[in-house]
């Protein structure tokens, strides 16, 4: 069994300032990925599309680290 991808992302202003990534799954099933400062970092929905949740939040920490040594 394959591990499901994102079909369709929507990143979405939240209070305090951050933006939520939300995402539904290949197999159906839906969940909140993460959240970040928009300030910071960015993503497009449609970089998102075919990554798995564990790629997805692999990229965020990849350039939340990028930001932070910068």
């Amino acid at each position: 069994m394959s591990t499901p991808t994102i079909t369709t992302a929507i990143i979405a202003e939240h209070e305090w300032g951050h933006s939520v990534v939300e995402a539904e799954f290949s197999d159906g099933t839906s969940k909140r990925l993460f959240q970040f400062y928009a300030d910071e970092i960015q993503f497009t929905e449609q970089e998102l599309i075919g990554l798995t949740a564990e790629q997805a939040g692999a990229l965020r920490h990849d350039r939340d680290v990028m930001y932070l040594m910068s």
